[in-house]
C-alpha cells in the first residue's frame, strides 16, 4: 500500500498555509525595500555592483510573490528563497563598511528562518547562519575602531540567541498545537480511527495527484445485527464492539486506511488494488472478525461482518463510490449478512435509496 496517505496529507497544512503567508509578505516587502536600497546606492553612492545585487533581489522577491499568488509554488521555491536571503544578508555584511549597521538585520534571521522552514530546518540553518556571520562581522570589527568588537559582537549574538530561543520555543508550541488540533479534526472520538472528513480530504488527495495505473478500491463493512447487541447489552457494550472491530480491521489494512463513516460503518481504502485483491481482503476480514470471540466481563460475543466493494474510476467522485459500495452492502445484508459483494460498475441497479437506507433497521 506504498500510495496510502498519512494523516498530515488528509487534511489542510496549515503549516504551509502560514509560511507560505508569511513568505509573501517578506517578499513583497523585500521587492520594495531592495528596490529602494538599489536606487540609492546607484544614484547616491554609486555602488554599482550592489546596486545590481539588489535589484537582482528586488526582481527576485517579485518574481517569488507573483508565484504565491498565482498557486505556482512549492516547499523546495520557498527553502531556496531562504536560502537565498541568508546569502544576501551575509554577502551585504561583508561587502558593506560596518558602520551601515546591516549586521543589525542578522537579529530577525531566526524568526523568519522558523516561520519559513519549520522548526527542524529553522533551528539548523539559524546555528549555521550565526556562525558564519558572527565571524565575518568579527573580521570587520577587527578593521574598524568606531565600535568596540568584544561589546559589540557580545551584545549582537545576545539579541540574535534570544530572539533564536523565543521563535524555537514558538514554532515548537505551535507545531504542538497545530498536530492536536489536526489529529481531533480527523478522527472519530470512540474508535480513534479516520473520520469522514479525513475520508473525503483523503479522497481528494488521490484524485488529484493520481497518476494514470494507480487504482483505488473502496471497502464498507457493516456490524452484522449491531443494534441488537445494543438493545440487548447496552450501548456501553456496544462502544467496546466498535473499538475492538477497529482495531481488528486495522492490524490488516493499517491505521491509516481504515475510517469511521457512520454509527456501526467503516470505509476502508485500499490503493494499486483491483477488485480481485480487494475481494480477497474483505474475505479475511470478514473471517477474521467472525473467528474472533468478543469478551466483555462476563459476556461472550461473536459477530460477523457484511462487505460491499467499489473500485474508482476515472471521473467518479467519492459519494458516487460510496453509494454503489453502499448498495452492495445492502444486497450481501439482504441476501443473509456475512458476506463480502463486488460492485460490478458497468451494469446498471434497479436499487433505491430508500433500500439502501433500509438496511440499517435489518
Amino acid at each position: 500500500m506504498q500510495n496510502a496517505l498519512k494523516m498530515d496529507d488528509r487534511l489542510p497544512n496549515k503549516s504551509y498555509l502560514l509560511r507560505t503567508s508569511v513568505l509573501s509578505g517578506i517578499s513583497l516587502f523585500l521587492t520594495l525595500i531592495a528596490l529602494f536600497f538599489a536606487i540609492f546606492h546607484f544614484v547616491h553612492q554609486n555602488e554599482y555592483v550592489m546596486a545590481f545585487a539588489e535589484c537582482i533581489l528586488s526582481v527576485y522577491s517579485c518574481s517569488v510573490y507573483t508565484r504565491i499568488k498565482q498557486k505556482r509554488y512549492s516547499q523546495k521555491y520557498i527553502l531556496s528563497y531562504a536560502y537565498y536571503l541568508m546569502f544576501m544578508l551575509l554577502l551585504g555584511t561583508y561587502s558593506q563598511p560596518v558602520t551601515q549597521g546591516l549586521f543589525i538585520w542578522s537579529s530577525f534571521a531566526p524568526m523568519m528562518l522558523y516561520l519559513l522552514l519549520g522548526i527542524r530546518h529553522g533551528m539548523y540553518t539559524s546555528g549555521i547562519f550565526l556562525l558564519i556571520q558572527s565571524v565575518i562581522i568579527a573580521i570587520k570589527f577587527s578593521h574598524n575602531d568606531t565600535y568596540n568588537m568584544l561589546e559589540s559582537m557580545f551584545n549582537l549574538v545576545l539579541c540574535y540567541v534570544g530572539i533564536w530561543v523565543v521563535s524555537h520555543l514558538y514554532e515548537s508550541n505551535r507545531s504542538d498545537i497545530e498536530n492536536s488540533l489536526m489529529y481531533l479534526a480527523s478522527r472519530d472520538s470512540l474508535t480513534g480511527t479516520h473520520n469522514r472528513l479525513s475520508l473525503s480530504t483523503a479522497f481528494h488527495r488521490f484524485t488529484s495527484t493520481k497518476k494514470e495505473k494507480q487504482h483505488l478500491s473502496l471497502l464498507i463493512l457493516d456490524i452484522d445485527y449491531f443494534k441488537q447487541i445494543n438493545d440487548r447489552f447496552g450501548h456501553d457494550i456496544g462502544d467496546k464492539v466498535l473499538i475492538e472491530t477497529s482495531l481488528i480491521i486495522s492490524r490488516i489494512v493499517g491505521d491509516e486506511n481504515l475510517f469511521r463513516i457512520g454509527g456501526e460503518e467503516f470505509c476502508i481504502t485500499l490503493f494499486d488494488m483491483d477488485l480481485d485483491e480487494a475481494k480477497k481482503i474483505g474475505e479475511k476480514l470478514r473471517h477474521t472478525v467472525s473467528s474472533h470471540l468478543f469478551s466483555f466481563g462476563d459476556k461472550r460475543l461473536q459477530l460477523t461482518l457484511s462487505i460491499g466493494i467499489c473500485r474508482y474510476r476515472n471521473g467518479d467522485n467519492l459519494s458516487d463510490i460510496l453509494k454503489l459500495a453502499d448498495i452492495e452492502l445492502y444486497k450481501a445484508k439482504k441476501n443473509g449478512k456475512n458476506q463480502v459483494r463486488i460492485c460490478q460498475t458497468g451494469a446498471k441497479t434497479s436499487t433505491t435509496e430508500e433500500e439502501v437506507e433500509h438496511y440499517e433497521s435489518v
